[in-house]
């Protein structure tokens, strides 16, 4: 057995969220001359000491048994009730609270659209709660139709985003559940002659050069940073030491053009 080996398991190592906690892990890695394997199965990864598994891509009973025989494990963006498996996440609650709140003080807005993730995944999840939360606090509400298909698929946001339009729904904000979609969303809208942020503002959960690209108004943990607490956790493991709970970082308002401020008032962050 290659005493030297990190597994992760990812459905997609390319994806924007999967890409960033990878990197995170191969920095930490580097620094404990371990190496990479990456698999979309715990199975394909027999030889590897230790395992870091992303979202939901394994299910819970094939991650508890890999626990159970003693292999070290940390989780990111998801947990396994009833384990004391490490799990790193970002602090959901306190960004989508975050955006909301922006929108609808600093820009006005009253009539929200929220665009879901992946209805399995504890983040997206997570991010549905607090927006409807959020909501409740500040004495709003959004009708059903106004909660869109997402799938974290830039394809998915889209085909939403124009079936809301092709609906005649009035609304003149959009939250979305990570950054991607929200850039689909304005895509949509900006080709269906909408003017960003003067008739609808748009704000994503997440950040990455995509997003300063289209001067998207975020919500954002480091994502990278997650990939490298995860890698020393299960490094931690590996030397002997007990680590259990869940590691959440927190998230930092990051705004830009689709919040509302003209380019000139935007704070420098």
């Amino acid at each position: 057995m290659n005493k030297k080996t990190l597994g992760i398991v990812t459905n997609d190592p390319e994806a924007v969220f999967q890409k960033a906690v990878i990197a995170g892990a191969r920095l930490i890695a580097a620094q404990y001359q371990y190496s990479i394997q990456i698999a979309q199965c715990i199975g394909d990864l027999p030889d590897a000491n230790g395992l870091l598994i992303i979202a939901n891509v394994a299910r819970n009973d094939e991650i508890r048994a890999a626990h159970d025989s003693g292999i070290p494990i940390s989780l990111v963006a998801h947990r396994v009730p009833g384990t004391s498996i490490p799990a790193v996440f970002s602090n959901n609650y306190q960004g989508i609270t975050t955006l909301v709140a922006h929108l609808v003080t600093g820009c006005k807005r009253r009539k929200l659209v929220f665009i879901r993730g992946i209805a399995e995944q504890v983040d997206a999840q997570e991010r549905e709660f607090a927006f409807r939360q959020a909501l409740m606090r500040h004495g709003l509400t959004a009708p059903t139709a106004h909660y869109l298909p997402g799938d974290f698929s830039m394809e998915t946001a889209a085909d939403s985003m124009k079936n809301l339009l092709a609906s005649g729904a009035d609304f003149d904000g959009v939250v979305s559940a990570d950054h991607i979609m929200a850039i689909a969303a304005k895509n949509v809208l900006q080709n269906a002659g909408y003017r960003i942020p003067e008739d609808v503002s748009i704000v994503g959960y997440g950040d990455g050069p995509e997003s300063e690209l289209a001067e998207l108004t975020v919500a954002a943990a480091n994502i990278v940073d997650m990939g490298r607490r995860a890698a020393r956790q299960i490094l931690s493991q590996m030397a002997g030491t007990v680590i259990r709970g869940e590691t959440i970082l927190s998230t930092k308002l990051i705004i830009r053009q689709t919040c509302g401020y003209p380019k000139e008032l935007i704070p420098h962050v």
